[in-house]
C-alpha cells in the first residue's frame, strides 16, 4: 500500500514538472517573438526616419548613419583608399610608422593622429606592406641578403612588393630578384649548388657516405650530423650532393676514361675552375688518379672487402 501512494505521489510530481517545463518553454518563446518583433518595429521606424527601404536591411540604415556622425562639412579621417581611420590603426607619417591611439578633429577640418597634425582633407597613408624573405624576414634597404642558389653576398638597394634590386658589389650591376629568393643567412650548398636544409640526407660524391644533416655552420659553410656535431667535427658540403650515386660499373668508368678533364669532373667549361676537384693541379694527372680510384674501389667491392 505505501509503495502504490509513493508511485503515485512521483508520478503527480513529475507531471506537474513536465507542466511547468512546458509552461515556461511557452514564455521564453512568446518573449523570444516580442523581441524580434520589436527589432522589427524599430527597424521600420528607422528606415522611416533616414529615408530609406526597410526592405534591405540595416545596411543602408547604418550607411545613413555614418554619414550623419560628423556636422556638415565634416569629414572623419580617413586612409587613401577612403577607409575610416580608428582606434588601433597602422598608419605612416614622415616615413615613421604608428598605431593610432588618439584621434581629434578641429572646426577648419584640420585633425590629429597621436601627435601628427593633417590638413583638412588631407587622406592618411597606411605603412607599406612588409616585403618578407624565404626565411620569413623582413626586407629593407641596406641589408646584405644572399640568393638560395649563391653564396654571394648582395646589398639591398630598393624594395618592391614582387621584386627586390640588390647589387653584389665590386663594379657590379644592379640586379632583380623575387623576394622569395633571397634569404638573410647565407645558403649552405651542395655539390650541385643544391640549397641544405636540415633534416636533409645527403651521399658523398664519391659515393662511399651517406649523411644526415642535423646541424648547419651557416657562417663557416659547414654540416655535420649529431654525433659529428657533439665532436665538433664538420663537413665540407660541397662534397656531398643530395642525388642518391648509382653504383659503379666497369662500362662508366671505362666510358668516363675517354673524357677530357673537364666533361669527366662535370663542369664543361662552363663554370669557374675554381670549384673542380683538379682546381691548382694537373687536371690529366687529377683525372687519371681518381679512374684508378673508382677502379680500385669497385674491384674491393666485387670481392666483397
Amino acid at each position: 500500500m505505501e509503495d502504490d501512494v509513493r508511485k503515485s505521489s512521483t508520478d503527480r510530481y513529475a507531471v506537474s514538472q513536465a507542466y511547468r517545463w512546458r509552461a515556461e518553454r511557452d514564455q521564453a518563446r512568446q518573449e523570444l517573438e516580442r523581441g524580434a518583433q520589436d527589432a522589427e518595429n524599430r527597424l521600420v521606424e528607422l528606415c522611416a526616419a533616414l529615408d530609406v527601404d526597410p526592405g534591405t536591411g540595416w545596411s543602408d540604415a547604418m550607411e545613413c548613419m555614418r554619414r550623419r556622425l560628423m556636422p556638415e562639412g565634416y569629414e572623419w579621417p580617413r586612409f587613401e583608399d577612403g577607409e575610416p581611420v580608428r582606434i588601433g590603426d597602422k598608419a605612416i607619417r614622415y616615413e615613421e610608422d604608428f598605431e593610432v591611439r588618439h584621434i581629434a578633429t578641429y572646426s577648419d577640418g584640420s585633425f590629429l593622429l597621436n601627435f601628427w597634425s593633417y590638413a583638412s582633407g588631407e587622406r592618411v597613408k597606411r605603412p607599406a606592406p612588409k616585403v618578407l624573405t624565404a626565411d620569413g624576414e623582413p626586407l629593407e634597404v641596406g641589408q646584405t641578403v644572399y640568393a638560395l642558389n649563391d653564396d654571394r653576398p648582395y646589398t639591398v638597394k630598393k624594395v618592391e612588393t614582387n621584386r627586390v634590386t640588390v647589387n653584389a658589389g665590386e663594379g657590379a650591376y644592379d640586379v632583380w630578384k623575387a623576394p622569395t629568393y633571397l634569404a638573410h643567412h647565407r645558403p649552405v650548398l651542395d655539390a650541385d649548388g643544391v640549397p641544405i636544409e636540415l633534416g636533409d640526407d645527403l651521399y658523398s660524391v664519391e659515393g662511399g657516405l651517406k649523411l644526415h644533416v642535423s646541424n648547419i655552420d651557416r657562417v663557416n659553410c659547414k654540416i655535420a650530423t649529431s654525433a659529428m656535431f657533439a665532436l665538433d667535427k664538420w663537413a665540407d658540403p660541397s662534397m656531398f650532393t643530395h642525388t642518391k650515386p648509382e653504383p659503379d660499373n666497369w662500362e662508366r668508368i671505362e666510358e668516363d676514361a675517354e673524357k677530357d678533364p673537364c666533361s669527366y669532373f662535370g663542369f664543361d667549361g662552363e663554370e669557374t675552375c675554381g670549384k673542380c676537384p683538379a682546381s691548382g693541379k694537373n687536371c690529366e694527372q687529377t683525372m687519371a688518379l681518381d679512374i684508378v680510384r673508382r677502379a680500385k674501389a669497385l674491384a674491393e667491392r666485387e670481392r666483397g672487402e
